[in-house]
């Protein structure tokens, strides 16, 4: 599904003449792609902070137990990385990426590119509660790195970076 989802993006976006990526960085390839990664990374982190800090609220208004508990994240590994890899693509390539590159060719104001982004992932994490209002800083980001550089293959494999901390652990202490 998030496969086609991203495939139905980057055929909507190619229509209207319109690429979801940058041409390669030519000879600042490599270290430019580290330097993007790293502020991704850093991005996300920021808003996985602000996201824990929000589970201090009341327990009526957040979810309880972590997000692995919550997505079924029990037993083997299949359904942890398919998650995983879903998530990634779903997010970045589809709710990042594409809205980012969709609502630029209709038109639409900075301030709507940003509010759907943001909106759609702030939606989908509704299962957090409360903290799901923590995502804005994600979703933020992610937008702004990816208005900047224009590289959904980079904010997609930071996301896959980020996703497996927890599932590593999990797997460490089992």
């Amino acid at each position: 599904m998030a496969a086609m989802a991203a495939w139905l993006c980057i055929e909507l976006a190619r229509e209207h003449g319109t690429r979801l990526a940058k041409p390669s960085c030519g000879d600042r390839g490599l270290g430019a792609s580290i330097s993007v990664f790293g502020i991704i990374a850093a991005g996300w982190l920021s808003g996985f902070a602000a996201a824990r800090l929000l589970t201090l609220l009341p327990a009526s208004t957040v979810m309880q137990g972590s997000q692995e508990s919550s997505l079924g994240w029990t037993g083997g590994i299949l359904f942890p990385a398919a998650n995983i890899f879903f998530t990634s693509v779903m997010e970045e390539i589809v709710m990042v990426a594409a809205v980012c590159v969709l609502t630029r060719t209709a038109g639409t104001r900075t301030v709507t590119v940003y509010a759907v982004s943001i909106g759609i992932r702030v939606l989908a994490h509704g299962y957090f509660g409360l903290a799901a209002i923590a995502l804005t800083v994600l979703g933020a980001a992610s937008v702004w790195l990816y208005r900047r550089f224009e590289r959904p293959a980079h904010l997609a494999a930071a996301h896959t970076v980020v996703d497996l901390v927890p599932l590593v652990s999990l797997a460490l202490h089992s």
